[in-house]
C-alpha cells in the first residue's frame, strides 16, 4: 500500500492537472449556457470595430477618384446642412458598409457564418477539455502501475497535463478572436500555442508507449 501510494505520488501533477481539466470544462460549458448573449455581444462589437478601423475606399460613381467611408459620412452631413439632397448610397457607395456593420450587432441567432464559427470554436473547448482530462488521469494511473523510473513517470504525466489544459485554451482564444481576425486570421494566431500542447501532449503519449511496451515485451 505504502509503495502504490509513492507510485501515484510520482505523477500526482498528471492527476491534478487532469482534474484541473475536468472542472474547467465543466465550468466552462456553464458558463457558455449562461452568457451565451453576453459572449455573442462581445463577437459581435469585435467585428464593428474591426469595420469601423479600417477605412473603405470606393470609386465615385463615373469618376475614377476613391473616397474614403469617413468621407461619405462628411459628403452625407454636408448635403443635409445646405438643404441639398444627399448623395445616394449608390453613389456614395456605403449601402455595403452599413450592411456590414448592421450584420455585426445583430443578436439572437448567430448572424454570419464567421459567428457561428466562433461559437462552434469557443464550445469546442468543452469537449477538448473534458476528453485531455481524462485522459491525463486514465495515463498518470497506467504510468503509477508500470515499472519506470519516477523521474520519467512525473515528466510523461506532466506533459500530458500541461498539454492538456493549454489544448482548451487555445480554443477559446481562438474563438474569441474569430470575429476580429477572421477565421483564418484566429487560428493562425494561437498556432504556436497548439504547437506547444499537441507536442506535450504526444511527447508524454509517446514515453508512456515506451515503458508499457518494455513492460509487456521486453524482459529484464
Amino acid at each position: 500500500m505504502v509503495r502504490l501510494k509513492d507510485e501515484v505520488r510520482h505523477v500526482g501533477i498528471g492527476l491534478l492537472f487532469g482534474l484541473l481539466g475536468l472542472l474547467f470544462g465543466l465550468f466552462w460549458v456553464v458558463y457558455l449556457t449562461a452568457n451565451h448573449e453576453q459572449i455573442h455581444a462581445r463577437l459581435s462589437q469585435a467585428s464593428v470595430l474591426t469595420v469601423e478601423e479600417k477605412p473603405v475606399t470606393v470609386p465615385l460613381a463615373g469618376q475614377g477618384e476613391q473616397v474614403s467611408h469617413d468621407d461619405n459620412h462628411a459628403h452625407l452631413h454636408e448635403g443635409h446642412a445646405t438643404g441639398q439632397p444627399a448623395a445616394s448610397p449608390e453613389t456614395a457607395g456605403s449601402s455595403a458598409t452599413y450592411a456590414h456593420e448592421d450584420k455585426g450587432v445583430t443578436h439572437g441567432a448567430h448572424s454570419s457564418p464567421v459567428m457561428a464559427v466562433a461559437h462552434g470554436r469557443l464550445a469546442k473547448a468543452h469537449a477538448h477539455a473534458m476528453g485531455l482530462g481524462i485522459l491525463s488521469i486514465a495515463v498518470s494511473l497506467l504510468l503509477a502501475l508500470i515499472p519506470a523510473s519516477p523521474r520519467s513517470k512525473t515528466l510523461a504525466a506532466a506533459c500530458l497535463g500541461t498539454g492538456g489544459l493549454f489544448y482548451p485554451l487555445s480554443w477559446i482564444i481562438m474563438g474569441m478572436r474569430t470575429t476580429s481576425l477572421g477565421i483564418s486570421g484566429a487560428e493562425a494566431s494561437v498556432v504556436p500555442l497548439i504547437g506547444l500542447s499537441v507536442g506535450l501532449v504526444g511527447f508524454g503519449l509517446a514515453l508512456t508507449l515506451i515503458y508499457v511496451v518494455r513492460w509487456l515485451f521486453i524482459k529484464g
